[in-house]
């Protein structure tokens, strides 16, 4: 067996903040992530090649990466046994779909070779996560499904491994058939290679921790508030909306076609002009319409109004103008209220902004929609 070991890149300040906010009952220097490398699914009729474990060194101030690597396909004991020990120093464990595949597989390997200890620490799986919540991001995020490797993309994860799957298991016989013939280079191009892949899933995994911590923003465990507003004037009668906002949640490095994400905060930026739009009563049987005004009036108003100069309002003619700077919204569901529009079922619904809206943040939120 062959240990390897690795002081990470710094990690930017915000990683912190995340772990705190998710693990707050466990110190940063308790926490241990790892994922297992083997043959196969199972641990009958497959082999334990590799445990990466991942964890803070606070001597040293930084994330070191620790590769149990088994050399014969007899050093799962060996392997078993020193990553036990290891990671008794922590009290949580980290992983990415864990409980359905790495503590299960670690624990058969253990009982298959008559080992005395089974991995019972408490443990927190990554995916769960985000794979419980049906609206996980808030902001909307572009995501297809909830792979490690979609949400590394999204996390700003660049990964230098390509191995996947089946990939990796010819690797890892091509590794050993070389070893037998005593091919040195062509043996450690492919455990680097092995090495790597492992190597990645841990740092992306780390990386997930600050987009987990949008989760919290979506159950509404920590909070979040617009900061600043400030309407623009643009070319014309073009305006830009700009609105800041600020959460302990953390907000990760991204762009999106409304505005910008940082660890600071989140930025949104919604295009708008100046126009006369119609906004349209719900109750039309309670409104009557003047022609003459091309308006809508409650009949409680109409009732004064010569019969002559009103009629009785449809659907379509139930409105009221009003001339202002309105910003697009979803037309689904418009968010924000009151809805105006350029006609009845108009294509696109808009907003008038006012300073009452900095309130309503899951309204504003969804305008990312």
């Amino acid at each position: 067996m062959e240990k390897t070991l690795e002081l990470l890149a710094e990690l930017p300040e915000y990683f912190e903040k995340s772990w705190g906010l998710l693990f707050p009952e466990h110190g940063i220097e308790k926490l241990l992530f790892f994922d297992i490398e083997t043959t196969g699914l199972s641990a009958k009729t497959s082999s334990l090649y590799l445990i990466g474990a991942c964890y803070y060194h606070p001597e040293r101030r930084g994330w070191e990466l620790l590769q149990f690597f088994a050399e014969e396909f007899d050093d799962e004991r060996l392997l078993l046994e020193e990553f036990h020990q290891f990671a008794g120093r922590f009290s949580l464990l980290l992983h990415y779909n864990g409980r359905s595949f790495d503590l299960p597989y670690l624990n058969a390997k253990c009982e298959m070779l008559s080992l005395p200890f089974r991995f019972e620490q408490d443990n927190v799986d990554i995916y769960q996560l985000f794979h419980k919540d049906k609206v996980v991001f808030p902001l909307n995020f572009p995501v297809e499904n909830k792979k490690q490797r979609t949400l590394e993309a999204l996390a700003g994860f660049a990964r230098t491994d390509r191995l996947e799957g089946k990939e990796l298991i010819r690797t890892y016989t091509e590794y050993k058939k070389e070893r037998i013939y005593k091919k040195k280079e062509q043996a450690e191009a492919y455990r680097s290679l092995l090495l790597l892949h492992n190597h990645d899933d841990l740092c992306g995994l780390l990386c997930l921790c600050p987009l987990a911590g949008s989760v919290l923003l979506a159950k509404g465990a920590v909070a979040i508030s617009c900061t600043r507003h400030e309407i623009r004037k643009e070319q014309g009668d073009a305006y830009i909306l700009s609105l800041t906002f600020s959460s302990e949640a953390v907000f990760l490095p991204a762009s999106l076609p409304l505005g910008t994400i940082s660890e600071h905060g989140l930025t949104l930026e919604l295009p708008g002009k100046f126009m006369e739009l119609k906004y349209f009563f719900p109750d039309y049987k309670n409104y009557y319409y003047l022609p003459e005004e091309d308006m809508a009036v409650h009949k409680s108003v109409a009732e004064f109004v010569d019969r002559s100069r009103r009629e009785k309002a449809s659907p379509e003619t139930c409105y009221i103008k009003k001339q202002g700077i309105f910003f697009r919204q979803p037309s689904k569901k418009p968010p924000v209220s009151p809805v105006f529009y350029e006609e009845y079922h108009g294509e696109n619904a808009y907003f008038e902004w006012n300073d009452s809206l900095t309130d309503d943040i899951k309204s504003l939120l969804k305008l990312l929609s």
